[in-house]
């Protein structure tokens, strides 16, 4: 928009360090769904195109030739693609080992975060998601796509593993290497609620909004 650099802030989406913290017990989710001791991967959002769904189940298909009780949580389905979905599983063969669940409050999600092992965030297409920020602050690793806002949260190596937007291999390859890898995943997981904690939190970006407000009286 030919705006002067120096005349741009950027004050970034914040979160609940409270609500969402490694301490939170996900074992209320896994009964509910009888992942029993399955590695579960969590994926959040309403969508199912740009938001890379469909993608995230033909990955499922490689990961399970070498995790075969691994399990993918979709969470947040519209009743819209319900339907679309389980054709969609059932035709790439991987309908058992994937849990649909509609709508949740989000009261509960701190509990759907702490029963994952990763989070994945597919999308084609987004600006600075919530969901890495909440997934960070629950001290769980990200495998997501290099777009939009995604890469300013999620540092490849460090809190996550970065993949090229709708590469099933690559993306197929770093759920893989997280879920085998149980050191990493939560060395990961701790690198993302410690950056969540020094830069994002509420209470920090809070302030900052406050700062930028103060600037224009």
């Amino acid at each position: 928009y030919r705006i002067p650099e120096e005349e741009i802030s950027v004050v970034y989406n914040g979160v609940d360090l409270e609500r969402f913290n490694p301490r939170i017990p996900g074992e209320v989710i896994r009964d509910k769904y009888s992942l029993d001791g399955s590695l579960v991967i969590l994926s959040v959002g309403s969508g199912i195109i740009l938001k890379g769904i469909q993608l995230v189940f033909l990955a499922l298909r490689e990961v399970m030739r070498v995790v075969p009780d691994a399990k993918l949580m979709v969470v947040g389905i519209e009743p819209k693609h319900r339907k679309k979905m389980i054709s969609i599983t059932k035709k790439f063969q991987v309908e058992n080992n994937v849990v649909l669940v509609g709508s949740v409050p989000n009261f509960e999600m701190p509990y759907y975060y702490s029963a994952s092992d990763v989070v994945i965030l597919p999308s084609l297409q987004e600006n600075f998601p919530i969901v890495a920020l909440e997934a960070m602050a629950s001290g769980k690793p990200l495998v997501a796509s290099k777009v939009g806002g995604i890469p300013e949260a999620v540092k490849n190596g460090e809190n996550g593993i970065l993949v090229e937007p709708g590469d099933v291999n690559q993306m197929a390859e770093a759920l893989l290497f997280l879920l085998v890898n149980s050191s990493t995943r939560k060395n990961m997981g701790n690198t993302g609620r410690k950056i969540a904690e020094e830069k994002y939190d509420w209470k920090i970006v809070g302030e900052k909004h406050l700062a930028e407000f103060e600037k224009l009286l």
